[in-house]
């Protein structure tokens, strides 16, 4: 009998109780004893009054959600054993509504359906002889209901009979300690089955409200994703227009990249220089690390954290990869006047670029860095001679900025990662060209991270279109450097040239497609030239376009072992990339979509793979 079913048989054991209560007024009154138990049968008919009121209430409040129409609930009330009592959709959604409560739920009615049975025997009808008589007088009135002095000479003679009825008489009479403990204990699972119902909606309503602003704070963190990109480009406008020395070609940065979840507003950042030491005007300095993270607009005394330091006479080795040309506008050039510390029209920004080699940090004080205030900070106009003469202290070398926000920057001397070796790329590392291969565990994350990156960074001058595996790249360990640090992958920008204004934003030419075959070739773990639907197309070598058309149907053909080798999820995150984005609209709303389509799930497929 289900949870529901068993409501119904309680809710109908209370019509019997107050029948047979019924029964006993009309015997009392017909054999002459109402007086002597007229006001036990009054409180005994108040409580069972009562006592079916609070039932029907909870009742309602139990059932009321899960059946819509008053006319259904009102059948139910008034007809206990009827047929939509044993409706299986309402019991598997009384189950459902009461979740891990269902269980007390029953003990609850059981108990309940136990008491009433009780009540109903101690109020039952059930002396036969008197059944009889009564039946029998009933009929002699109504045979003689015009002579109602005639009723008074129908008592029977003290006999057998008589004795009977005195045992009913007495039986209500001595019954009432019995009856107070049956109440007692209805009341008590009355008012379990009230707190039970509560708590459960309760629970429910807290449930409903927090997945109501679930959207609306996924909403949020979307949007703060999508807009990410503003603040990564303002960092290289204003690294960019700080470099105003004549050796601002021999300057990179290395920006690692990063899955971000927000408030996570942090850069973490390598500068380099290859200049050679001791020429006249260039910078002494060859490697700068440092940590930025964006603050609240409007507060000119933020709090950042020491996270930056410089290492001289370090000869780095950058890839050899083409200049990127940088799609934005360049920095005015220097601000002229002093900084302004107050709250004007600059929103502050704390900009924090930890090398790659530090764990990764959340957004405020990191762990271990020493808070310092920025409130009597300059605006720094070389940073080339700034990071040359920083060397030497520990204290702020001022701020960067550009239209919007500021940078702060800190030095601190501490011995750096190895970049005497060169730099490795994804490419050398899917192609088999350096070894060992990377684990499923390491591709399902840089996959995730690359894609994340890929949103935060498309619209900036730090990564180009198409980006590809031969953009992405791999330092060695500090302390090993036949190790490379797999989990910090970072692109690499010049400063050469200033950039240009980008153009407007053609969907169907996000570079989305090159992003998706990077997907495939970290799921199976080597690049797509060595896939045979690659190897049996023309190499395309002479001309790109027609090489990266023959890698897109190679790709779309390997598409289809994804599902097989790392399932639904990374593979519907593929075909967006190389099928789904051709429908993109035209309102630049191509990043909240990849967060959906491609980004979650492979965010999620990464997270099984963890919790494995």
């Amino acid at each position: 009998m289900s949870g529901f079913e068993i409501a119904g048989v309680v809710l109908g054991a209370f019509p019997i109780a107050i029948w047979g209560l019924e029964k006993y007024r009309e015997v009392a009154k017909r054999f002459g004893f109402w007086h002597e138990i007229r006001l036990e049968y009054q409180k005994t008919s108040n409580e069972l009054k009562f006592h079916k009121l609070s039932f029907v209430r909870n009742l309602k409040q139990l059932l009321l959600p899960l059946v819509v129409d008053d006319a259904d609930m009102q059948k139910l009330i008034s007809d206990p054993g009827g047929k939509a009592w044993k409706d299986d959709a309402v019991a598997k959604a009384l189950e459902g509504r009461l979740q891990e409560s269902h269980g007390l739920y029953l003990e609850i009615m059981g108990e309940m359906e136990r008491v009433m049975g009780e009540l109903n025997k101690e109020l039952a009808v059930d002396v036969e002889e008197v059944q009889k008589e009564f039946k029998a007088q009933k009929g002699v009135k109504d045979a003689h209901s015009a002579n109602v002095s005639s009723m008074t000479k129908l008592r029977p003679p003290f006999n057998k009979v008589s004795k009977e009825y005195q045992i009913y008489r007495l039986k209500f009479s001595m019954g009432e300690t019995t009856r107070r403990g049956l109440f007692k204990e209805l009341q008590t699972y009355n008012d379990r089955l009230e707190k039970l119902v509560t708590t459960s909606d309760i629970v429910s309503n807290l449930q409903t409200t927090r997945q109501a602003a679930q959207p609306t704070t996924a909403s949020i963190i979307d949007a703060a994703i999508c807009k990410f990109w503003n603040h990564a480009d303002g960092l290289y406008r204003a690294l960019l227009g700080s470099w105003t020395c004549i050796c601002r070609e021999d300057h990179s940065a290395h920006l690692l990249l990063q899955h971000r979840k927000p408030p996570d507003t942090h850069f973490r950042l390598v500068l380099s220089s290859n200049s050679r030491p001791n020429v006249p005007g260039k910078g002494a300095w060859s490697i700068c690390r440092i940590r930025a993270e964006v603050a609240q607009a409007g507060h000119a005394g933020a709090t950042v954290a020491k996270a930056v330091s410089t290492k001289p006479s370090v000869q780095i080795s950058t890839p050899q990869h083409r200049t990127l040309a940088p799609g934005k506008t360049a920095l005015s050039s220097h601000r002229k006047g002093h900084a302004n510390t107050g709250r004007g029209r600059h929103g502050v920004s704390t900009v924090t670029i930890p090398f790659p080699s530090l764990p990764a940090c959340t957004s405020g004080t990191a762990s271990g860095m020493s808070a310092v205030n920025t409130e009597d900070k300059h605006l720094i106009t070389n940073f080339c001679q700034t990071l040359g003469t920083g060397i030497h202290t520990k204290s702020s070398a001022g701020y960067l900025e550009d239209d919007e926000k500021r940078y702060y920057v800190f030095l601190e001397s501490t011995t750096a990662p190895s970049w005497s070796e060169a730099s490795v790329s994804l490419g050398e590392i899917l192609s088999g060209k350096i070894k060992p291969a990377l684990t499923r565990r390491q591709r399902l994350y840089l996959a995730v991270t690359l894609a994340s990156s890929f949103v935060q960074l498309r619209d900036t001058p730090w990564i180009s279109v198409p980006w590809g595996k031969q953009q992405v790249f791999f330092s060695h360990d500090g302390d090993d450097t036949n190790a490379l640090l797999l989990d910090q992958p970072y692109v690499v920008r010049n400063f050469a040239a200033a950039p240009a204004k980008a153009a407007a934003l053609d969907p169907g030419d996000i570079g989305v497609s090159s992003l998706g075959i990077v997907l495939l070739e970290l799921c199976f773990g080597y690049v797509i030239e060595q896939h045979p639907s690659r190897l049996r197309l023309p190499s395309g070598e002479e001309n790109e376009t027609i090489n990266s058309a023959f890698d897109l149907i190679a790709a779309l053909e390997w598409l289809k072992e994804v599902n097989d080798e790392v399932g639904a999820d990374f593979a519907d995150a593929v075909e967006w990339c190389l099928a789904g984005y051709r429908t993109l609209p035209t309102d630049g709303s191509w990043k909240r979509q990849m967060l959906d389509k491609v980004i979650a799930p492979l965010d999620r497929c990464y997270n099984y793979l963890v919790k494995i």
